[in-house]
């Protein structure tokens, strides 16, 4: 079955032959000044989040390769302190995650709102919450 002149394909974000939207100049300089301050903001929590999980990790690596006699210590029956700073990682991991997606939902999505607003479009993929 070939498709007519007046068929379209859908697509993952509309219609194949949909044509993209042309925006002023202006509207171009108000999404860069917001993408700017989107990435502005995300490096003030990713770096510091990132180097806190880097430094557990190290710690815990040095700990493990240099210090056994420490890491062998006895806290409760078998489980030593090698358990509990592997155990560590994990919930230093989730807490990771769990703190930039609370502060990514409070500080990034009215921005990414108010962009969409500014343009006048809506996400291609889903509403921002």
């Amino acid at each position: 079955m070939a498709l007519s002149e007046t068929q379209t394909i859908p697509s993952r974000f509309g219609y194949a032959d949909a044509s993209p939207t042309r925006l002023a100049l202006a509207d171009k300089g108000v999404a860069n000044g917001i993408v700017r301050e989107i990435a502005r903001r995300r490096v003030k929590v990713v770096i510091p989040l990132f180097l806190c999980s880097f430094a557990t990790y190290v710690a815990a690596l040095i700990a493990l390769s240099y210090f056994p006699g420490l890491v062998g210590y006895k806290i409760f029956g078998s489980i030593n302190l090698a358990y509990v700073l592997a155990l560590a990682q994990f919930v230093i991991t989730f807490l990771t995650a769990f703190i930039y997606a609370v502060w990514t939902r409070r500080a990034i999505d009215p921005l990414v709102a108010d962009a969409f607003a500014r343009l006048g479009s809506a996400p291609a993929a889903g509403r921002v919450r």
